[in-house]
């Protein structure tokens, strides 16, 4: 009996033990980019992503760091660089890491080139084998944003064609900085990270699997898997996290982006399926589902192609919003809904008479994966005085599917009432740049169109102009070239077409502030950089017609008597 119960026990474990070995990997790889070193955190935390991804079982064979290795590709990042990738303790022998460089953070069409080639002694392109499956992988070539060089296309389009002819059936492994255009999250020419100088060569392959940076976009978004003609994938970044200019209301950078690194192991199995392990390396986490694509790799077996993110969200079962007000400030506060991939974001909006007059959008902060908050609260300004308004509260995942809304409690805001003192501001008929350099306020009178609109009392500049912009959606921004970048505060308020409205834009820089009024009411503000100074062309300026121009920065209260003077009335 004990001997019959022993063979059983045996019997079992060599089923386990095979199983496990007939599912190990042939191939194991792990996928990084953007580390810049230069930047204050790359010595933190590109060590600690490198540790959390080889302590990972089994450990990969190899490791590509996809371009912006540095900041801006001196001898001294280089080094840095090579500080921690020649790390013995970091880096077990039998791992090797492919370096490549990204665009102009590497200077790559300057001293930087030479810097990579003699300090990290590895060349420009690689056109590997690892464990019988093919490996391309190429730095760019340019100095300017997506440049390559002029013969990559053709290197690619031959070492391509090689490695279809020499594996065939077998996917075939791309890594490049920026991806190809129009692919994965942050390649579509609306967000303005991907290229199109590949996609003629990589749509001819559909085994092609293609591994980009350059967005920062986090890998938590289902978006970063992309399957039309071939696989793109967004690999994230380790540096910070960022989403594309006009998904949310803060703008590119959310809450605790900097709280973000992420990378990937992809496992490559015998039978030529693919397994992709995502990583949220700043905490140790692993992001699931694990992304899954099986061959043949001729398109009939892609799973991501279509993809469009159903069901909707939804809020538990009881879920409130409750609000707090406080003059024309109002603030939400609401549990965070689930997907079944990730929310994304969330529309606060607000109605009057079942009409949206005032949405925000907010992020989820879904890339901080275990830490992300369970409950969010935003403070809203710039509600319309006078109105009478109900709160409510829409999830939206990636692919904007929309939960059903929570809705709170309808509430009043009080009428504005200005100083008495106050008097009503004298415009500047001409003014030289230097009158305008600490302070200044913009007024604008705009009937709104469904087109596009853009006005401004300035010419162009080398950086752009101060100026109002009108979305064709309803957004109103402000923006002014300050310092090496523009500047731009972005409204919540929706601006209907057909509908007139008064605009302020005020600028102080001993405040450090950007503020935008509508109809008499702050409506946005923006930080900025004490030391900086708004960038103007050098000639004076004519006026356009309901346009003014102010060399200090008005008051709310001085804002509110010219929007009384306009008589623009307010339709929000």
């Amino acid at each position: 009996m004990i001997k019959i119960f022993r063979f059983l026990v045996s019997c079992l474990l060599s089923g386990i033990l095979f199983t496990v070995y007939a599912n190990e990997p042939a191939v194991r790889f792990a996928v990084i980019s953007d580390t810049h070193f230069g930047n204050p955190v790359a010595l933190t935390k590109v060590p600690q992503s490198l540790k959390v991804l080889l302590s990972k079982k089994p450990v990969v064979d190899a490791i590509f760091v996809v371009g912006d290795l540095t900041n801006n590709g001196t001898r001294e990042q280089y080094e840095q660089l090579m500080s921690v990738f020649a790390d013995k303790s970091l880096i077990p022998e039998g791992v090797t890491v492919y370096l490549m460089m990204g665009n102009n953070h590497d200077k790559t069409n300057e001293a930087g080139r030479e810097y990579f080639l003699e300090i990290t002694g590895q060349p420009l392109r690689y056109y590997a084998d690892i464990h019988g499956f093919p490996f391309i992988a190429f730095s760019e070539g340019g100095g300017d944003l997506n440049e390559f060089n002029k013969d990559a296309k053709q290197w690619l389009e031959k070492t391509m064609a090689d490695a279809a002819k020499k594996y065939p059936g077998k996917p075939i492994f791309s890594f490049s900085h920026v991806s190809p255009l129009n692919t994965c999250y942050g390649t579509l020419s609306s967000e303005g990270w991907g290229t199109g100088l590949f996609l003629p060569v990589y749509n001819q392959y559909p085994q092609a699997v293609v591994f980009g940076g350059h967005s920062h976009f986090p890998i938590g978004d289902p978006r970063s898997i992309n399957q039309q003609t071939f696989t793109s994938i967004n690999d994230g970044g380790l540096y910070y996290s960022e989403v594309a200019f006009g998904e949310i209301t803060m703008g590119i950078h959310p809450e605790n982006n900097n709280h973000v690194a992420e990378g990937l192991i992809v496992n490559v199995f015998s039978n030529n399926d693919i397994e992709i392990e995502r990583w949220d390396t700043y905490r140790d986490e692993e992001i699931l589902p694990r992304w899954k694509m099986n061959a043949p790799y001729d398109g009939s077996q892609f799973r991501y192609k279509g993809y469009n993110g159903l069901p909707v969200p939804a809020f538990a079962s009881g879920a409130k919003l409750t609000g707090k007000q406080d003059g024309n400030r109002y603030e939400v506060t609401f549990p965070q809904a689930t997907d079944n991939d990730v929310v994304f974001r969330y529309f606060i909006e607000f109605l009057e008479n079942d009409k949206v007059v005032y949405s925000y959008s907010k992020f989820s902060q879904f890339y901080l994966n275990s830490e992300m908050p369970k409950v969010l609260s935003q403070t809203l300004s710039g509600l319309p005085y006078g109105k009478t308004l109900t709160p409510r509260i829409v999830a939206a995942d990636s692919y904007n599917n929309r939960s059903e809304p929570l809705t709170g409690e309808v509430f009043t805001l009080p009428r504005y009432a200005p100083d008495r003192k106050t008097k009503l501001p004298v415009a500047c008929s001409d003014m030289t740049t230097g009158s305008y350099l600490n302070a200044f306020s913009v007024e604008a009178k705009l009937k709104v169109t469904t087109e596009q609109q853009f006005i401004s009392p300035f010419k162009q500049t080398e950086n752009g102009r101060p100026g109002f912009n009108k979305a064709a959606d309803g957004r109103i921004t402000f923006s002014v070239p300050i310092g090496k970048r523009n500047k731009t505060v972005v409204c919540p308020v929706i601006l209907n077409a057909g509908q007139e409205y008064h605009l302020v834009a005020t600028y102080e820089k001993a405040a450090g502030k950007l503020q935008l009024y509508v109809n008499g009411a702050l409506v946005g503000e923006e930080t900025v950089v004490a030391t900086d100074f708004p960038v103007f062309p050098n000639d004076k300026f004519s006026l356009p017609a309901d346009i003014s121009v102010y060399n200090n920065a008005l008051s709310n209260d001085e804002i509110w008597l010219l929007y009384r003077k306009s008589k623009v009335r307010d339709t929000r």
